[in-house]
């Protein structure tokens, strides 16, 4: 399935079963096939030209996303202070994690596209309520988000 979106930067599809866990640097590697199945179906394929913006310092954290192709910056800050987060996505990462957090309701940083880039963008919210009734499954992929915060946090400071 193929939609447009009403910014002429965005495609959607219909992502194809096993797209989440493709890769091994997958947060959702191991986890059941039922989850992974319902996680997969929730998300929406979007290709995204250079340039492009996928969320904004102060929006909604709504979604997260995983990096299918291309690469995506970082800057993070206050205001008008961002600077660049020092680190860079592999194929198959997650970003976007504060939709994945209770009482993050906000980003953090702004997200941008620095070439023709391919995400799986995915409600946080449901997806937080369908691993919290496969808790091994949650505990799992919550494990992997801890680790990959810390390593963001780590690289962060040794600048």
């Amino acid at each position: 399935m193929v939609g447009l979106s009403d910014s002429s930067s965005k495609v959607f599809v219909t992502p194809r079963a096993g797209s989440l866990d493709r890769c091994s640097t997958s947060r959702f590697v191991g986890i059941s096939d039922t989850t992974l199945a319902a996680i997969t179906a929730l998300a929406q394929k979007e290709e995204r030209a250079a340039g492009s913006i996928c969320y904004d310092l102060g929006d909604p954290a709504d979604d997260f996303y995983v990096l299918e192709s291309g690469r995506v910056e970082f800057l993070i800050g206050r205001d008008e202070r961002l600077s660049p987060a020092g680190f860079m996505l592999r194929k198959g990462e997650v970003f976007g994690w504060a939709a994945l957090l209770d009482n993050q309701p906000q980003r953090i940083a702004r997200a941008t596209c620095l070439e023709p880039s391919q995400l799986l963008r995915i409600n946080g919210k449901r997806t937080l309520e369908l691993l919290e009734r496969d808790s091994a499954s949650g505990y799992l992929v919550m494990r992997r988000l801890s680790s990959l915060i810390a390593r963001y946090l780590a690289s962060s400071g040794s600048k």
